[in-house]
């Protein structure tokens, strides 16, 4: 990898992105390379790359840049240079790396491959029932009863962490390396649910039928967001979701059908 004076997190000041949601590893941005004004750009700082889950754009820092600014590589590279040599910017970045030494580092682990995380997110949704509330909310979607059945949505638990999870475990189920599962404090391992973010769960599958994500349709949005991924990637042995694409229907179809969700596909 190539060394640079900079990180995209420097980048992201120079183009004076705005900042939607701050996470331990990454920031949320407002896309400007589409008409984004919901933090659909992710950054990612410890690897210095960018991928926006509404254009689809992704690259390196210098590949945002020149993207943005409609530049070539090198003189996106000279110009981020330029740009974060002044003395105002290096007093600002060293002020933020100081308040970045006192937090504690994180540690994510890799993420387990497409059929562990299926087991156990299949076992997950066989443990969690479907509120009533939320059973309610689809059949006025127009989702049959059948459907939601086959389907598998569930509610988010509302409590039970822990003891979810350690049965997970206990029954042959890894979570290591699976987007929403952590150790806490203790080092023990949970299950990133809470209040806030209630609701019901979406299983996102890949077309050989796994569960490779989950995505949850929140009872409250906020931040102008109505879903949010299963991730942990903010907490130690964590991971990131990712952004897995839902598939309904056979490989090989001649018809394909781009739907704006997992929920509405």
């Amino acid at each position: 990898m190539q060394d640079f004076p900079f990180t995209i997190r420097d980048v992201a000041s120079v183009m004076n992105l705005r900042i939607r949601h701050r996470n331990t590893v990454s920031l949320d941005v407002d896309c400007p390379l589409c008409d984004d004004h919901k933090g659909k750009m992710n950054l990612n700082f410890q690897k210095n790359v960018f991928r926006c889950n509404r254009c689809g754009e992704s690259g390196g820092m210098l590949n945002l840049y020149a993207k943005a600014y409609g530049v070539d590589l090198q003189t996106a590279r000279k110009e981020i240079i330029e740009a974060t040599g002044g003395s105002a910017f290096k007093r600002e970045q060293i002020h933020r790396r100081e308040i970045e030494s006192t937090r504690p580092q994180i540690t994510n682990a890799e993420m387990a491959e497409d059929a562990v995380k299926h087991k156990t997110y299949t076992r997950l949704f066989e443990m969690l029932i479907l509120a009533d509330c939320h059973k309610d909310s689809l059949l006025k979607r127009g989702f049959t009863e059948e459907q939601i059945e086959a389907n598998g949505y569930k509610s988010t638990p509302v409590y039970g962490y822990k003891k979810l999870t350690k049965r997970l475990i206990e029954e042959g189920c890894t979570v290591e390396g699976v987007p929403g599962f952590y150790r806490d404090k203790d080092g023990e391992w949970t299950i990133y649910f809470n209040r806030k973010a209630s609701g019901f769960m979406i299983p996102v599958k890949n077309p050989d039928g796994l569960i490779t994500g989950v995505q949850i349709r929140l009872d409250h949005p906020y931040d102008g967001r109505k879903y949010i991924w299963l991730s942990s990637v903010n907490f130690e042995g964590g991971t990131t979701s990712g952004s897995p694409v839902h598939f309904v229907g056979k490989p090989g179809d001649k018809t394909v059908f781009v739907t704006e969700g997992p929920l509405k596909g």
